[in-house]
């Protein structure tokens, strides 16, 4: 109960500052919106854009094997999932082929992580940058 009167404290501080600065700052727009979820989302959406933009794409290889077990066939990627130089993945290619007896799968390795959010100004910031 406490939690979400807090929530709903914080979202009246910084929606109503934040909101009325956005708008003054920037008249002929209407009113400017801007809330303690929307900011957070806006502010994804713009890191993700300018990767998009800022991205240059550049040439690699990937080793791929096709495998064969008892429990039947699969398809396994080298672990270095991208060669920037061909001639590294040449190489590891060269010494693969040269052994073809059985391979063992040494371990398997499951990762999650998870990323902060991101913080929103607090109401002194707000009122330096819109007042």
């Amino acid at each position: 109960m406490e939690a979400g009167r807090g929530r709903s404290a914080g979202d009246f501080v910084v929606g109503a500052n934040l909101t009325t600065g956005m708008t003054l700052k920037f008249p002929g727009n209407n009113v400017l919106s801007v809330g303690r979820v929307q900011t957070a989302v806006l502010s994804m959406l713009v890191a993700r854009e300018l990767e998009i933009q800022n991205f240059k794409p550049k040439d690699y290889w990937v080793l791929k094997g096709k495998f064969n077990s008892e429990h039947g066939s699969y398809e396994g990627t080298h672990v270095v999932k991208k060669f920037d130089k061909e001639s590294d993945a040449d190489e590891i290619l060269r010494k693969l082929s040269a052994d073809t007896g059985p391979a063992t799968v040494k371990s398997i390795k499951e990762k999650s992580f998870w990323r902060e959010k991101p913080y929103l100004s607090n109401y002194v910031i707000s009122r330096r940058l819109f007042f």
